[in-house]
């Protein structure tokens, strides 16, 4: 995923923990790349990720999906 309005360590930490509260999800968000890699365990849909950073206020500008 890649990010747009991630300023601190803590806006970082909000959405790595956000993330993580989904059942499934793992994430790590690297602020200064301005992304989160996101492993799944079980299936999740992009509109969930999305909405689950947008609620936080940041704005998810793609998602993209490597195998």
């Amino acid at each position: 995923m890649t990010l747009d309005g991630l300023h601190c360590e803590n806006c970082e930490i909000k959405v790595e923990n956000a993330l993580n509260r989904i059942d499934g999800v793992l994430a790590k968000v690297e602020r200064k790349k301005k992304r989160a890699t996101v492993s799944f365990s079980k299936e999740v849909s992009d509109e969930t990720l999305k909405e689950r950073v947008e609620r936080l206020g940041y704005k998810v500008t793609a998602i993209e999906e490597k195998k």
